[in-house]
């Protein structure tokens, strides 16, 4: 791995690369933690590869905004008459 990681121009070792592509199974949310705090670590020494990678991360906040606001979307529809009980009847156990 760490060949690898050398061979595309990035600056960490492989033990932090293997952290950002493995889920841990932790609670929900803490993968999320652990993945960007690993992409903060990361640098590339090719600009190139650099605006690439702020690109994607880029590309990543700005569907976390769009899964947000759909989850919004979603709570609020959950709650109206319409289906409500549907909703509940899938809550319940």
């Amino acid at each position: 791995m760490e060949q690898y990681a050398t061979s595309i121009g990035l600056d960490v070792h492989a033990r932090s690369i293997s952290a950002c592509v493995r889920p841990t199974g932790a609670r929900r949310g803490n993968w999320t933690r652990a993945w960007w705090s690993c992409c903060r670590a990361i640098s590339f020494a090719e600009p190139d590869a650099r605006a690439a990678f702020e690109h994607y991360k880029d590309e990543v906040r700005r569907l976390e905004d769009a899964k947000r606001a759909i989850a919004r979307k979603v709570a609020e529809a959950a709650g109206r008459p319409r289906w409500k009980p549907r909703v509940d009847a899938l809550r319940s156990p």
